[in-house]
Parts: C-alpha cells; sequence; structure tokens
C-alpha cells in the first residue's frame, strides 16, 4: 500500500463514494469533506499530495477555496485539482488563475480517473501494482440503483409543486447532480436533459414554467426507461479478470437455479466451477479446488454435523445464508466471508476476488496460536447489550475485548492500550465518534489503528463524514454480529 494522502471536497455524497471506491482501489487514503469549513478544519491534521475540489460548494466557490489553500505553504507542494460537472467557457483558465494544477470534468471517467490522479501525484507509473478489494464495482451498482430511486421520487414531487411552491435552488441541485454523475455510472441518456434543466433554471425564460414541465418529463421519461427495461453493460475490471481466470470453485448446496445464477458472472471473469448437493467425505473438494462457495441453511439443526472436512478447510471461504445459520461459521480453521439475503450473483464474483486476491500464507486464522498473543479490540458504546454481543462476537476468534462506554473513555482507553482496532458508536455522551475519531487522526500514536463505526445512523451524509474523518469500515445497526465479526477480524489481519 502506498503512502499518498488524497483529500475530497465535494458535498455530493454520491460522487464522493464513487471517487472513493475508484482511488482507494488503488491504494491511496482518502479524506473528504463536503464544504470549505470542513476541508480547512480537516488539513490541520491531514497533509495530502492531491486536493480535489468541486466548484460548486455550499458555503465557498471551490476557486476560492483553492486560491487560500495556495497562499498555505505547508500545501506549496499539494497539487489542486478542480473537479466539477458543469464545465462553463473559460472556467479552465479560471481554475489555473486560482492556482490549480489541472481541471477534470464530470461525468467522470472511470477508466482514466487513477491514472489522471497519478499523473498530478507526480506519479504517473508505479512499480508494484497494490491489490484491490473489489468494493469498486459493488459500489457502482449501489450508485446506480441509488441514482434511478431518486430520480423516479424527486422529479413527481417535482412537477407537483410547479403549481405550489417550486424551489429553485433545490430543483437546480438536483438537475446538477444528476448531470454530473449520470454519464459516469453508465447512463449518459440522462446528463443532458439533466444539464439543459439546469441551464434553464440558471439562465430562465419568460415561458420558464411550462418549458420546465416538459423538460423534466423528458428527464423522467429517461429514468423510468433505464430502469425497467435497461441495465447497465457489466465489464470486469482487468484485476478481477486476471486474479479469478484459471480459478476453480466449488459450489455447495445451491439449487440448480441458484447454481446457474452464480456460474454466469463467474464465467465472465473465466472462472470455473462444480456444484455439490452437500459436502461428502474424502479430500476431493480441498485438493481439487481454489475456493469454496458455501449454502447454509436453518433447515438443518446444525448445518455442520456432517461438514468435519469443511470444518478443517484451509481454501478461501464464502458462506452464504441466513444469520442464524452462520452462527457456527467459528467452527471452520479458515476465517470465511459472508453474504446474507438477499445476495446477487454479481457480489459472489466481488467477494471472490477480495478472498482470492490475498495469499492464504499472509491470512490470520481465527484460532488463536501457540506463543501468539491475543489482539485487542476496544468497543465503545453506551449499549451495554450491544457491547456484550459484540464481545461476544469477537472472543470466539480470541480477541481480548476491552469495552469503554463514552467518547472520553474510548479515546484515554486508545491510548493506553493501543488496540488493534476500535469498534466505535457515533451517538454516545460527551464527546461523540466523530470527535473521537477526529482526535484519534490528529495523535501520531493513535492514528494508524484502524476504526469501525457501528452505529444507527444511516444517512449518506453520515457514512460519507465516517470514512472522511478516517474510519475504516462503517457498519448500520441491526447488524450481523457473524458478519461484524468478520470485518473486525479483516481490520486487525
Amino acid at each position: 500500500m502506498h503512502d499518498e494522502h488524497i483529500l475530497i471536497v465535494d458535498d455530493d455524497a454520491m460522487s464522493v463514494k464513487l471517487i472513493r471506491a475508484l482511488l482507494t482501489a488503488e491504494g491511496y487514503s482518502l479524506r473528504s469533506a463536503k464544504s470549505a469549513e470542513e476541508a480547512l478544519d480537516v488539513l490541520k491534521a491531514f497533509s495530502p499530495q492531491l486536493v480535489l475540489i468541486d466548484i460548486q460548494l455550499p458555503d465557498m466557490d471551490g476557486l476560492e477555496l483553492a486560491r487560500q489553500l495556495r497562499k498555505d505553504p505547508a500545501l506549496r507542494q499539494t497539487s489542486i485539482v478542480i473537479l466539477t460537472a458543469y464545465a462553463m467557457k473559460g472556467d479552465s483558465q479560471k481554475a489555473r488563475s486560482a492556482g490549480c494544477d489541472g481541471y477534470i470534468t464530470k461525468p467522470i471517467d472511470v477508466r482514466t480517473l487513477p491514472s489522471l490522479v497519478g499523473k498530478f501525484m507526480k506519479e504517473q507509473t508505479r512499480e508494484e501494482e497494490p491489490a484491490a478489494n473489489g468494493d469498486s464495482e459493488d459500489l457502482l451498482a449501489e450508485l446506480r440503483n441509488n441514482l434511478l430511486a431518486e430520480g423516479l421520487d424527486e422529479i413527481p414531487k417535482l412537477l407537483t409543486s410547479l403549481e405550489t411552491e417550486f424551489s429553485t435552488d433545490k430543483a437546480r441541485r438536483f438537475f446538477h447532480r444528476w448531470g454530473g454523475i449520470a454519464g459516469t455510472l453508465g447512463f449518459p441518456e440522462i446528463t443532458r436533459p439533466a444539464r439543459n434543466l439546469e441551464e434553464l433554471l440558471t439562465h430562465p425564460v419568460v415561458e420558464t414554467k411550462e418549458t420546465l414541465r416538459t423538460g423534466m418529463k423528458e428527464l423522467m421519461a429517461c429514468f423510468s426507461e433505464i430502469a425497467f427495461t435497461k441495465k447497465p453493460e457489466r465489464t470486469w475490471p482487468p484485476k478481477i479478470v486476471s486474479c479469478l481466470s484459471g480459478k476453480r470453485l466449488a459450489l455447495i448446496g445451491f439449487s440448480a437455479t441458484e447454481n446457474q445464477r452464480i456460474t454466469r458472472p463467474l464465467e465472465q471473469v473465466q472462472a470455473s466451477t462444480r456444484t455439490f448437493t452437500k459436502v461428502s467425505p474424502g479430500a476431493e473438494i480441498v485438493s481439487l479446488f481454489d475456493m469454496l462457495i458455501v449454502k447454509l441453511s436453518t433447515t438443518e439443526l446444525d448445518p455442520w454435523a456432517n461438514a468435519e472436512q469443511l470444518g478443517n478447510n484451509t481454501k478461501p471461504l464464502l458462506l452464504i445464508g441466513p444469520c442464524e445459520a452462520l452462527v457456527g461459521a467459528s467452527a471452520t480453521r479458515q476465517p470465511p466471508d459472508f453474504l446474507t439475503p438477499p445476495w446477487d450473483a454479481e457480489e459472489v464474483v466481488l467477494r471472490a476476488y477480495g478472498l482470492l486476491s490475498k495469499s492464504p500464507q499472509g491470512r490470520t486464522s481465527g484460532r488463536r496460536r501457540p506463543g501468539v498473543s491475543m489482539p485487542a479490540v476496544v468497543i465503545a458504546d453506551d449499549d451495554l447489550d450491544i457491547t456484550r454481543l459484540v464481545s461476544a462476537s469477537l472472543e470466539k476468534f480470541h480477541v481480548d475485548c476491552h469495552v469503554a462506554c463514552d467518547g472520553a473513555e474510548a479515546l484515554q482507553m486508545v491510548k493506553d492500550l493501543r488496540p488493534s482496532a476500535l469498534v466505535l458508536d457515533i451517538n454516545m455522551p460527551g464527546m461523540d465518534g466523530f470527535d473521537v475519531l477526529l482526535k484519534m487522526k490528529r495523535d501520531v500514536y493513535t492514528r494508524s489503528i484502524p476504526v469501525l463505526l457501528l452505529t444507527a445512523r444511516q444517512q449518506e451524509e453520515d457514512v460519507i463524514r465516517g470514512f472522511g474523518h478516517g474510519a475504516a469500515d462503517y457498519v448500520i445497526k441491526p447488524f450481523n454480529p457473524a458478519e461484524l465479526a468478520a470485518r473486525v477480524l479483516r481490520l486487525i489481519d
């Protein structure tokens, strides 16, 4: 992993998630801020080699922020690049005049953004290619679904409000965002009508209301056609194809339909599969396959009762099934990954890539080894039931758990113990989780400790804020204890 830092300043949560997915896969360390004020605060404890700034920010023009950053001697060697959704004539020259090193126009090209960033980081070639975790494609699918759902939900509301209290600023914000990110997500047909509507609200004409109504109906038709008739073509990244090509995967316990669902995307990345109705005695699975994908069910009292061979397996293992059936997962020697319903076949490919891209020799077993000290994890939450549940899940893997009931206690415990990871709630009495996270990242002795935020706050802005402050993972309550344990163990590894 390269020690290269990037700050993203953009108030569009969807754009930030997309950029984070693309650049994290390349090995960069990222923070984000949704306003100029927040960016200036983050920069007090974060020294990036590159700052990506959107022109339209809620509190300050992005170009003005760039001018302020250029005056800071500490950022003299930092590259500053403007990233905007709507390129107006002369904007490129304005960016140069503000001291920026470059100008990137949305929609972002997912194929070229990493290389552009490498250029601005003054490192166009790398000696080694960092292993991605496969999350970028997963997030792309999520962002596409979110965009379509938002458009189908918001446009009818905007049409209705034309006859009552139409908010020009709110509508322009939607059109600006859709016009900027739709093309990146594979929906270029949304970009043109969205930008036309934004331009109409920026420079209104006499017949604005009727023109707006016609334009929004056209935009709604685009959203509807894509949502109900078109699915973006899947192009797997070369890293995933390279990793999974030629790999042999065993599918155990799935129905014929499920086997077909999983096999089709695996064939796209040139992996081969063989199906089994159950685990059979002997060493065939362990010796012949690179990975096992097993479906568990609650119909059996103990899904592991006849699976001694599976329990002793040392190959990468993906378990798919309801939470109750995953309780016995701690019986395996090799820490597995998990999927709970509803699951998507393409997500199986991403999880397989995540497991197979890591060397089995480099993974830490869930069982405690003689002479190896137990890793310590601090769990900070004012709900005692939550801390008990998390502790019980981690102790199965021989993790030494320490509990803090508020933010100040958690921060002090982290400083004293230097744990392998921190599981942190956001809403706590006194100092909240965001404050704890910021203080940890400003301290040279605790900034490298990975933090998993475990919270009921599921607003997109909270998730982006958490990752922007340096969190390594974000889990929303209610949660699956077995899956949470697997996430924490990956952070410890």
